[in-house]
């Protein structure tokens, strides 16, 4: 590839931590590094005992753990990159059903190990209401104590809070993609459906609202998700979908305010 000086791909069946090491020393500057794990279990805090003790870092069992999960590997990938003062910049990354996967372009350079840095920290959650935000690694100041509802606030990490994907490789997938024949990606359209949905996705903050289990909580009637979108537009903020979650949307409207758009869309359902 002429973009890349190497390209080194881990895929192992289950965690890949004890191969990361080995490919960051073998990965030349300016290389690609793919990495996959199947170990969802661990990153999406089913298993936080074993995230801790694979990763060194608290997971996130959260409305949005898909994402938390991918963003827990990066932050793991970026950590043993920086003792070679090397860093990472995510090129494409997924997160499906049963795996997680993306690539990173490794560099070199200590402002690159510092951006890195100011890109990596803590994710905050509230079980009752949804709420959530992101902060930086310094948390000694932060509040546990859910703005909106007062409960107590869940948290994971360290993690990867910048972006997920390097929005000019994503388009030279695309166009990638479309010279070529169907026949020698047979899942040709699924595959530029997904493409076209995480070129968006780094417009918006970390996480995403499941609408399925958000309508659930509060016990009305799920509208269409474009009518969803529509409406949050419609009153100046953004919203598109993700990847990550069929389900779920991505968005930088307050939850209060989504919540009311939820239950004005389901009430004029039933009328």
């Amino acid at each position: 590839d002429r973009h890349f000086q190497t390209i080194i791909d881990i895929d192992p069946f289950g965690t890949p931590n004890i191969f990361i090491d080995t490919a960051l020393r073998a990965v030349q500057i300016q290389g690609l590094l793919g990495v996959t794990a199947t170990d969802t279990a661990v990153f999406f805090g089913v298993k936080p005992s074993a995230c801790l003790r694979k990763y060194n870092i608290r997971s996130l069992r959260s409305s949005f753990l898909k994402e938390v999960g991918l963003r827990i590997l990066l932050a793991f990938v970026a950590f043993r990159a920086h003792p070679f003062m090397n860093y990472i910049v995510p090129m494409l990354s997924l997160s499906f059903n049963h795996y997680i996967r993306f690539f990173v372009k490794i560099l070199k350079g200590k402002e690159g190990v510092t951006k890195n840095l100011a890109q990596i920290g803590y994710m905050f959650w509230c079980p009752k209401c949804d709420w959530c935000s992101s902060g930086g690694l310094d948390i000694r100041n932060a509040s546990f104590s859910c703005p909106l509802c007062q409960a107590k606030v869940e948290y994971g990490g360290p993690m990867w809070l910048g972006p997920l994907h390097d929005s000019s490789f994503v388009h030279q997938c695309q166009q990638t993609l479309s010279i070529t024949e169907k026949h020698t990606i047979p899942s040709k359209k699924r595959l530029e459906k997904v493409l076209t949905v995480i070129s968006q996705e780094d417009r918006f903050p970390p996480g995403y609202y499941d609408l399925h289990k958000m309508c659930d909580s509060l016990q009305i009637s799920v509208a269409k998700s474009t009518t969803i979108i529509q409406t949050i537009e419609a009153q100046g903020y953004h919203a598109g979908f993700t990847h990550i979650e069929p389900r779920a949307i991505k968005t930088d409207i307050p939850l209060p305010k989504l919540k009311m758009i939820l239950k004005e869309l389901a009430f004029a359902s039933k009328t």
